[in-house]
């Protein structure tokens, strides 16, 4: 069954409408508000810095999670009903094939590496 005009319309305003909405600067809002609270927390003495570094930690990391998981909902949301607005199905980055599947793990390897030597 085909949709009418008027409805495809509909979606595509729609996802353009979420897509559109400021979340990014409500995720850097929450991130600077975890660091400023540790921060604040620290330096008054209300909580040891470890304590209030790990909270600022989890802030960041949930918030980073709520993007991901807001970009996932947004882009499944443009492939169902915008799907020339939606995420491309392939991805090319000019890379040799082999090298492809090693780019992932890489890049965590790498960042474990590098969170381990500034945590240090």
């Amino acid at each position: 069954m085909r949709r009418s005009d008027q409805a495809v319309a509909r979606a595509v305003a729609r996802v353009k409408a979420y897509h559109s909405l400021p979340v990014g600067w409500a995720a850097l809002t929450l991130i600077g508000v975890g660091i400023l609270w540790a921060v604040v927390m620290s330096v008054t003495g209300r909580l040891d810095p470890g304590t209030a570094g790990f909270v600022a930690g989890v802030v960041l990391t949930g918030t980073l999670l709520g993007l991901a998981t807001w970009d996932l909902f947004i882009g499944l949301l443009a492939l169902r009903n915008a799907p020339h607005l939606s995420i491309p199905e392939r991805i090319t980055l000019g890379l040799p094939r082999q090298v492809v599947p090693f780019l992932s793990p890489i890049a965590f390897f790498g960042g474990i590496l590098i969170g381990h030597q500034f945590w240090q």
